[in-house]
């Protein structure tokens, strides 16, 4: 429902030590980028897991950023991935 809090995830094949933000488009027959920037979300919590291949999670501190995002005000995170399954991701990777 418009204005509630949902658990999302995403699958990442490739670390490019990059972030992500989250964006809503509603299909009224004109799904495009402008209207992808206009419903960008805001992330509700300071946390992000990490789900390993073999079930363990990892929790990394939430880095957003607000400053120089586009569209102007909208939130993006880093994304630290762990290069390696034998490190703190938060700390040494």
């Amino acid at each position: 429902a418009r204005g509630s809090i949902q658990e999302v995830g995403m699958a990442v094949s490739a670390n490019h030590a990059g972030g992500y933000s989250w964006r809503l488009c509603k299909d009224a027959g004109n799904v495009n980028e402008e209207c992808f920037q206009a419903g960008t979300l805001k992330f509700e919590s300071d946390q992000q897991y990490i789900v390993h291949a073999d079930g363990r999670w990892s929790e990394i501190p939430l880095v957003k950023v607000t400053d120089g995002t586009y569209p102007s005000g909208s939130e993006w995170a880093r994304f630290p991935v762990p290069s390696c399954l034998h490190c703190n991701p938060a700390e040494d990777c």
